[in-house]
């Protein structure tokens, strides 16, 4: 779970609120099943 922040924090370090790192989540998901 760690890496996830981890890569939250490089790609992205100004999220909103939990909302945005969840859609960056399912974003992430659906890159990975193509």
């Amino acid at each position: 779970m760690e890496a996830i922040w981890d890569q939250l924090a490089l790609l992205e370090p100004t999220f909103n609120d939990t909302a945005d790192i969840w859609k960056y989540i399912e974003y992430r998901d659906k890159m990975r099943l193509i």
